[in-house]
């Protein structure tokens, strides 16, 4: 049997492809799809904390904006900003 010559460099993605099952490979494209998905929320979580940070000028309230991004995009209960002074 003639085997096709590997013109994209790939080596050796068909064989291991064709050992798999359908059903695995299709729960690896939901779950590489679902990690596109949280990535793209993540992204715009991050988006939507900028524009929140950027909307004021009062430094109190661009501050409290940070923490409460923070918060929010790294999912804790609570979250506080130190401030060294001179």
């Amino acid at each position: 049997m003639a085997r096709m010559a590997d013109s994209d460099g790939a080596g050796g993605v068909l064989p291991q492809l064709s050992s798999l099952d359908l059903t695995t490979l299709l729960q690896e494209v939901l779950e590489r799809l679902q990690g596109l998905v949280a990535a793209g929320d993540r992204l715009r979580g991050l988006l939507e904390a900028v524009v929140a940070v950027a909307a004021g000028l009062e430094l109190p309230q661009t501050l409290r904006r940070i923490v409460e991004a923070g918060v929010e995009l790294a999912e804790a209960e609570y979250g506080a900003l130190g401030v060294i002074g001179p």
